[in-house]
């Protein structure tokens, strides 16, 4: 069993030697096969200084994945100012899911009428996107 842990280990550490694949490359050779490799980019810069395709919570995100979610979100808090007497604080798009942060200025006293509210709300934003799971929160 000592045996086969050793070689075990030993097929460990010859794997992990820390070294990159051009470490020995002292003329550069390997660097003439990835110079011919199309750099993705847009009008401007190089692609590493570009944005990562990610969903940007801000009311007028640009996002190569899905440019509607800055209209998504203004259009929420729109819905919710203009039907509740409440502030949508924030409104967050990942996928789809939906997650509003609602202020209600101490308006909802107890638990019963926030559930209450919470439903409505809810129905209020499944009615104008129903393409998205939505989720209500309280900002205390």
């Amino acid at each position: 069993m000592k045996i086969v842990w050793s070689f075990v280990i030993m097929a460990l550490l010859a794997g992990c030697n820390g070294l990159s694949n051009n470490a020995g490359d002292k003329n550069k050779t390997n660097e003439a096969a990835t110079s011919n490799l199309k750099k993705v980019t847009s009008d401007s810069g190089h692609y590493s200084n570009q944005p990562a395709d990610q969903l940007l919570n801000t009311p007028y995100s640009v996002s190569n994945v899905a440019p509607s979610n800055g209209d998504d979100i203004e259009q929420a808090r729109k819905t919710i100012e203009a039907e509740t007497n409440y502030e949508a604080k924030g409104v967050w798009v990942n996928g789809l899911s939906m997650v509003v942060t609602i202020d209600d200025h101490g308006k909802i006293k107890t638990e019963s009428e926030w559930k209450k509210e919470k439903k409505r709300i809810h129905r209020l934003l499944i009615k104008a996107f129903p393409r998205y799971h939505v989720d209500i929160k309280r900002d205390h």
